[in-house]
């Protein structure tokens, strides 16, 4: 693959390297932090590089414009920091020494992964995964970009304290998307307000998909665990995961959107913590029950 950037003046290429396109003297200038793929970076033939909105122990996620459709998309750049140490001057990928097993075990989790997401593409309450593909000594996945804001930031506009039907219909979406995961064989494993986002319209969805790898404790990879909601058999690699972990994870959604407060929960223990009734929030007995059972 050619390393180079795409011009938004006119429309050309030019070497990555350079801030100012030769053809027509537009600036382009990089705010990427190093070690990541510059602003402007014309990927796979197709895509042009935004700024890097997140970076994990499993990749970088970027914005991105799919030049085939003119449409912005959010692409996830498959380079694990544990296991790679830097780029070459095309751009490609450098596995540590030593690393290059367990790189190609978590890139063939990670490629496994992103194909079973894209064959559940339109299904409601899911992130769609469009493209799947090879560069750079890595691979990379392209997904749907939508509006929104994070749960997170929902919940901080909030005024008012939320009723169970409210909070059970806004993510009433979110419950169909994991059940088609779970009938797929997948597992999130990162359900938590900050990767379930809200549209203007108030439609949610999950995102945030992850492999095993980076969603427990002590891997191959720096691992992204969510303090109250990731389940406790995350923080054990001798602990089986299942579709269980996601609903610990979304009934502590629920608990958060109800209580005000994630579940009190250190290193993965949720010893004592209070139902929903015991901290006075206004729900059923049934329902405190049933959120404290999940």
């Amino acid at each position: 693959m050619s390393y180079e950037k795409y011009c938004a003046g006119c429309h050309g290429t030019f070497p990555a390297g350079e801030s100012v396109c030769p053809a027509c003297g537009a600036e382009c200038p990089n705010d990427n932090p190093g070690g990541t793929l510059p602003v402007g970076l014309f990927l796979a033939e197709r895509y042009v590089i935004g700024r890097v909105l997140e970076v994990d122990g499993e990749g970088i996620t970027y914005e991105a414009i799919d030049q085939d459709s003119g449409l912005p998309v959010i692409i996830k750049e498959y380079l694990p920091v544990t296991l790679c140490s830097k780029r070459d001057e095309t751009g490609a990928v450098v596995v540590k020494a030593g690393s290059e097993v367990p790189y190609k075990t978590t890139l063939v989790d990670f490629v496994d992964l992103y194909k079973n997401l894209m064959q559940l593409a339109g299904r409601q309450g899911l992130a769609r995964v469009q493209a799947l593909f090879k560069a750079n000594n890595t691979v990379y996945a392209a997904c749907e970009y939508q509006k929104s804001i994070s749960l997170t930031d929902w919940l901080n506009r909030q005024t008012e304290l939320l009723s169970f039907e409210r909070c059970y219909g806004l993510l009433a979406p979110v419950f169909a998307g994991l059940t088609a995961l779970h009938s797929a064989g997948v597992v999130h494993r990162g359900v938590c307000p900050d990767n379930i986002r809200i549209t203007p319209d108030g439609r949610a969805f999950l995102t945030g998909y992850a492999t095993l790898a980076l969603r427990t404790l002590n891997s191959e990879l720096k691992p992204c665990l969510y303090e109250g909601y990731s389940a406790p058999e995350q923080y054990s690699t001798t602990e089986f995961q299942g579709p269980y972990t996601d609903v610990y994870s979304l009934a502590a959604v629920l608990y958060k959107m109800l209580a005000g407060t994630a579940p009190v929960a250190t290193a993965g223990r949720v010893d004592g913590c209070p139902t929903l009734k015991q901290i006075g929030a206004e729900v059923s007995s049934q329902v405190s029950r049933a959120v404290d059972h999940a």
